[in-house]
């Protein structure tokens, strides 16, 4: 994303975790297509589409986003950029405030009839599934 918004001309500080500090957050890429205008779609069309979707697809997304994060931040660096790197504590920290936010949004939830405990705990698997490498 950094040199196709060119963010690293746009700004000059960034931040980046410590590699065994995770992340704050997890990022999601959807494609999607009416499904009444794919069925319009002529077979081979359809077929084209169905091989290159669902979980490969977006694994591939992932490494590929993944693969370009190392360019990006040297392109960072190049323009005399300033890096700052949020360490394991600070990221445990904000994740500790943070967690109300977590509790409103199942309360939330429970609210408009959902389990909201049930959905973060699935959310939770579904994303240390599929996290690793």
């Amino acid at each position: 994303m950094v040199p196709g918004l060119r963010v690293h001309e746009l700004v000059r500080n960034h931040s980046e975790f410590e590699v065994d500090g995770g992340a704050l957050y997890t990022i999601t890429f959807a494609r999607v297509m009416n499904q009444r205008r794919f069925e319009t779609l002529p077979p081979d069309l359809q077929r084209i589409i169905d091989n290159n979707s669902g979980l490969a697809a977006s694994g591939q997304h992932g490494r590929l986003q993944q693969a370009g994060d190392a360019a990006a931040r040297q392109l960072a660096l190049d323009r005399g950029n300033q890096i700052n790197v949020i360490r394991l504590a600070q990221a445990q920290e904000f994740r500790r405030l943070a967690r109300q936010v977590e509790v409103e949004w199942i309360q939330d939830m429970n609210r408009r009839g959902f389990n909201g405990q049930n959905l973060i705990a699935s959310a939770k698997r579904l994303i240390e599934k599929h996290s690793r490498g």
